[in-house]
């Protein structure tokens, strides 16, 4: 009979198969990705690697032995990274999913911030920025009028810049600054920007003609508005065909001084800058100039009068107009025309003031009449025992010789004495102790012998 052998068992094994590979995964900076595998196959183990070179080679992750990997806390430095997974079974050869990508968005960055305007008004400005990120981003400006201290949202402005049209003064100081809202990850806000505000100059009140009489000064006028002005004011001597700065003339007035007839029909104009808005010229205006009268006078003889004497003051030449005299600065009315006579009693400085048909007025020279002793000479003591001194007030230049005499009652002369005198108010010291008690008569005369002062003498 035949033999029969025992049973033999067959074993049948299965390759491994990936069912379902990793897929791609796209994620913040910071967070973490769990990457799977779906396997089948006896006796199947896993392996996953990684490639860091676009998946050109990838090498084995320590310790990534299970069916999952999770890529932990990324970094941007692990964007563009690959994970596959190896299963290896009883049979071979091996499956190896297809790699997964793993793609780090890096959070909004504001690269370029907005930088602060400074504008006119009236005029258009705008603010930008710069936001950054592989993410689409979504912006949203904002605005505070608070100086800071809160911002609200500003309907339809959702671009990376923001116009301003049409500036109003009620916008200055407003603070304006940009929300970037990554699809993916995070926010930023930009620092904020601020708007100032500039008011353009204005001139509110043009300068006006000037009619000056010469010698006399001009003024121009202007009066205007704005944040930070400045003044220029220019002059024409060609009928305005050109115009060229005056030095120094930069307030909101200007004096022409001590005009000129040279100057009559001369132009001038105001250049009004503001710093930031530019400048405007006011308009052109004239200077008319209209001759002063001159006047000179003199004294004849002389301006010194001695006692009982006179001295007439009077306009040289023939002249055209009203005359008016003035007395130590006040009208002088005792007297008037072209001349007046005034005498030892009536010393001080006299002017003559001509108004001519054009309205100017002609200041004359100041004569100073003033007598021989300008004021009392004087005794003193007085009365005295023969020791006295006398102070003579004169407008001394140089040295003068001056003589003082003494007589008695009677007449007879008993005292005569030459000083010179060279300083005001010099001191003239008188021994006369011989002289007996009683009344006497001093003269002080002048080097011709003419009486310039008298008095009384009392000895005790």
């Amino acid at each position: 009979t035949p033999g029969i052998s025992n049973a033999g068992i067959l074993t049948v094994n299965r390759l491994p198969a990936i069912s379902a590979s990793p897929t791609d995964a796209m994620i913040c900076v910071g967070a973490s990705n769990t990457f799977s595998v779906a396997a089948s196959g006896t006796g199947i183990s896993y392996q996953w690697q990684l490639s860091t070179d676009g998946g050109s080679t990838y090498s084995n992750i320590a310790g990534a032995t299970t069916n999952s990997y999770t890529a932990s806390t990324v970094v941007i430095g692990m964007n563009g990274n690959r994970y596959r997974s190896v299963v290896t079974g009883v049979c071979a050869p091996v499956a190896t999913s297809t790699p997964a990508l793993l793609t780090v968005i890096a959070p909004v960055v504001v690269s370029a911030q907005p930088a602060n305007k400074e504008i006119c008004a009236g005029q258009n400005t705008s603010f930008s920025v710069t936001g950054s990120s592989v993410q689409t981003i979504n912006y949203q400006w904002q605005v505070s009028t608070n100086g800071g201290v809160s911002f609200a949202d500003i309907s339809g402005e959702t671009n990376s810049s923001l116009t301003l049209s049409s500036i109003t003064l009620a916008m200055n100081n407003n603070r304006y600054r940009l929300i970037a809202t990554g699809t993916e990850c995070g926010s930023a806000t930009s620092t904020a920007a601020t708007l100032t505000v500039v008011t353009p100059a204005t001139i509110t009140t043009q300068p006006a003609d000037v009619t000056a009489c010469s010698g006399k000064d001009a003024i121009f006028m202007t009066n205007a508005i704005g944040t930070d002005l400045s003044y220029q004011w220019q002059h024409s001597s060609d009928g305005g065909a050109t115009f060229t700065n005056l030095t120094g003339a930069t307030a909101s007035a200007y004096t022409a001084q001590a005009v000129a007839m040279s100057m009559n029909t001369h132009q001038y104009k105001v250049i009004v800058t503001e710093a930031t808005c530019g400048s405007i010229t006011s308009n052109v205006v004239n200077l008319t100039v209209k001759e002063t009268p001159a006047v000179t006078i003199t004294a004849t003889p002389s301006n010194v009068i001695f006692i009982g004497d006179n001295a007439t003051i009077s306009i040289v030449g023939t002249v055209t107009g009203t005359i008016a005299w003035y007395y130590n600065n006040s009208p002088y009315t005792v007297q008037s025309g072209n001349s007046i006579t005034v005498t030892s009693n009536q010393t001080g400085n006299y002017t003559a003031m001509l108004t001519g048909a054009n309205g100017c007025v002609g200041v004359s020279n100041i004569i100073q009449v003033r007598d021989s002793v300008r004021s009392a000479s004087f005794i003193y003591p007085n009365p005295n025992p023969g020791l006295f001194q006398i102070r003579m007030d004169e407008n001394i230049i140089g040295s003068v010789f001056r003589t003082v005499k003494i007589y008695d009652g009677k007449g007879a002369k008993v005292f005569e004495k030459m000083f010179s005198i060279s300083t005001p108010n010099q001191i003239i010291d008188i021994d006369n102790k011989r002289l007996s008690s009683g009344i006497y008569y001093l003269e002080i005369l002048d080097i011709n012998g003419k009486q310039i002062k008298n008095g009384k003498l009392i000895i005790q």
